[in-house]
This record gives structure tokens, C-alpha cells and sequence, in this order.
């Protein structure tokens, strides 16, 4: 296995500088015995403002964020139908409303239309849908990974539409400076120095690993408890023989323990950025294809690409 950087981001779209992002950085590689090893070098609270900046100066080939990266394909649709004349002109519409195969890349481009725009838009879709009687619409990644994630239009937690809105822009720019972003871009996502950015989800890695994945957030004693229990249960994965299909050893030396202890955002970092080195060691497992092996959800592969993934170990996988 050829060594490889990877990166793992906790996103926060607060305005004070810095925020509450934090990065993870790591070195994925071989022990000496052939066991797959990550080894944590740099936790950090880099901020919103910098991570950009950061991750271009490290170079990390695998970089996963904590934020959806787009929103379901219905709340797209009314975007574009309720579009302003002017607003319809902008590179943001045109990509919208591009066909289903053209798609990959106006998910990135939601940061050309104004947050207070797309926020009113995002009301009256309420708005109708509750008239309606329909039930907040998720993507179907959002659906498929346990527990399920909530979409960017959540009412109990508005603060993810900024992210997402926000986050595009920061992913243009990881894609201007080189990166692929999952799943929307293909091509030469399998070459071996290719950098992708993924989007994934803390809570469903940790219950993919069997660990706490509920109620380790926050400053009080259980909450930290809870996040010591995860921390030592991370750096003994490669001896739980029910987690045999992932046989990952990580290194993570004190001190970047007690950061990931004192703050529940460092932590989602560093298994964000162990979820960059599971697209890179069991790939079957996170990645949209595991749909194609299913004559069931086969038929939603495309959806999938069109719509964005969440890469983390699916609860599908075992059933198949």
C-alpha cells in the first residue's frame, strides 16, 4: 500500500475568527508487520477563514468535511422554479438546470446565488411542504447511512444550510486548486495521486465501528466520558476481530489525545479524517457502488452521483 496523506475537517460556518473548524491531519501507511496504520501528526483549530489555505500548503490526497455538501434533488427543483429572472442567468441556475448527467457540477455553485435568497427560498419550500403535508425531504445517501443524517433544510438545525452554502464555495476552490469532489467529479478519481475531497458523517463512522456515536458533544462529564471511551476504542480497532474487514491501526500519541478529549469538534476531525482513509482501504464498503451490487437499489446508482454521497460504512453492505 503506498503512503498517503489524509485530512479530516469538523466545518463550522460561524462567523467569529477562527470558528469552530478544526483539521486533522494523518499519514496513512503499512507497520511493520503489514497491519494498515494511521498515525496522527497535527489537530488543530484552523478556522474557516484558513482551512483552504491549510489543506492546499499540506497537500493531504484524501480530505474529508463534516457538512453536506448538497441538498435533495426536490429542493433543487423548486430552486429553480422559483427563480428570479435574474437569478436564472447567473453560472448557479445554469447548472442547476442543466440535464440530469450535466449535473456534477451545481451542487458547487449554490455559494453564486445570496444566502438570504436562497434562505427565503428555503422557507417557502417549508412552507409549501407543510401545507402539503410532506415530511422533510432528505437525499437519498441521507436515507441509506445509520443513524440517518438530517438534510441541510432541517428546521431544528437551520445553521446546516449555511454550511452547505457556504462549504460550496470552499469546495470550488479545493476543485480549482486540483481536487476532485465525490461523487459529482469522475474521470480520474482511481489514479493513484489524485486528490478528492469527500463529504462524511462522524456519528455513523463511529457506529460503524461499534463505538458511542450519541451524546459524546459538549463540555459536561458525561459528554467527556464519553469521548475518552471513543478515543481508546479507536486506538484498539485493529484488535476487535468483528471489525476484521477494516483491520485499521491507529496512532495517536497523548497529547493530541487530551485535544480530542477537551473538544468534541477536534474529535469529529480526527474520525473525519479516519473516514479519508477508509475511501482509500475499503472503498466497496463507502463509496456509491455499493448500490450497483444490489438489484434492489441498483436502479439508484445515478441518483446517488447527480444527487451526493455521504462516504462512510453503510449498514446496506451487510444485508447484501
Amino acid at each position: 500500500m503506498q503512503e498517503i496523506e489524509v485530512a479530516g475537517v469538523d466545518y463550522s460556518a460561524a462567523s467569529k475568527d477562527p470558528n469552530a473548524t478544526w483539521l486533522s491531519l494523518g499519514t496513512l501507511s503499512k507497520d511493520s508487520k503489514g497491519i494498515p496504520t494511521l498515525g496522527f501528526e497535527h489537530i488543530d483549530n484552523t478556522g474557516s477563514i484558513k482551512i483552504a489555505a491549510s489543506l492546499l500548503k499540506n497537500k493531504p490526497i484524501s480530505v474529508c468535511f463534516d457538512f453536506p455538501f448538497s441538498t435533495p434533488k426536490i429542493f433543487q427543483a423548486y430552486l429553480v422554479q422559483n427563480s428570479s429572472p435574474e437569478a436564472s442567468q447567473t453560472a448557479a441556475q445554469q447548472a442547476i438546470q442543466a440535464p440530469a448527467k450535466e449535473k456534477t457540477q451545481s451542487q458547487r455553485y449554490m455559494h453564486q446565488i445570496s444566502f438570504e435568497y436562497l434562505s427565503d427560498i428555503a422557507s417557502l419550500f417549508r412552507t409549501e411542504s407543510k401545507r402539503l403535508g410532506r415530511k422533510e425531504p432528505l437525499r437519498l445517501t441521507d436515507s441509506l447511512v445509520s443513524p440517518k443524517a438530517a438534510s441541510p433544510l432541517h428546521l431544528i438545525n437551520p445553521g446546516m444550510l449555511k454550511m452547505t452554502w457556504q462549504g460550496s464555495a470552499l469546495l470550488q476552490e479545493m476543485q480549482d486548486n486540483g481536487y476532485l469532489i465525490a461523487p459529482f467529479d469522475t474521470g480520474s478519481s482511481h489514479c493513484p495521486n489524485q486528490k478528492v475531497v469527500y463529504e462524511t458523517y462522524p456519528s455513523a463512522i463511529l457506529k460503524a465501528l461499534e463505538l458511542p456515536y450519541q451524546k459524546y458533544k459538549g463540555k459536561d462529564s458525561q459528554a467527556r466520558d464519553l469521548r475518552a471511551e471513543i478515543v481508546e476504542g479507536l486506538s484498539k480497532l485493529h484488535t476487535v476481530k468483528r471489525l476484521n474487514w477494516l483491520g485499521l491501526k491507529l496512532v495517536i500519541k497523548p497529547s493530541l489525545r487530551t485535544v480530542a478529549l477537551d473538544d468534541d469538534n477536534a474529535l469529529d476531525s480526527l474520525i473525519a479524517a479516519i473516514g479519508a482513509a477508509l475511501t482509500s482501504l475499503c472503498p466497496e464498503r463507502v463509496s456509491p457502488h455499493i448500490l450497483l451490487t444490489s438489484p434492489e437499489h441498483r436502479h439508484l446508482f445515478e441518483e446517488a452521483i447527480a444527487e451526493g454521497w455521504i462516504y462512510v460504512p453503510y449498514p446496506l453492505i451487510d444485508k447484501l
